[in-house]
């Protein structure tokens, strides 16, 4: 049971830590839409799409390791559950 807990911790402090990533890529975003509305007279607009895609990219790829992580959460809470 206190492997069980353990890891459960161990996993609880991991999805904290996507969710700070997953904000810090959608504040990327957020800034180079911004710079795009500022500036976007000034820079190449299909660069600026790819570049915008490759942080989305790495946003998707956060949020689905996330996923994966809350199954195994789940599980481990079910197992735990079990034991109480």
């Amino acid at each position: 049971m206190n492997d069980l807990a353990a890891k459960y911790d161990e996993l609880s402090a991991k999805e904290q830590e996507f969710l700070k990533q997953i904000g810090t890529a959608e504040l990327c975003i957020t800034a180079i839409i911004d710079y795009i509305f500022r500036y976007g007279d000034l820079i190449n607009k299909l660069t600026a799409e790819d570049i915008l895609i490759a942080v989305h990219q790495i946003e998707i790829e956060l949020r689905i390791e996330m996923l994966h992580l809350r199954l195994e959460k789940s599980f481990v809470a079910c197992e735990l559950k079990k034991c109480h």
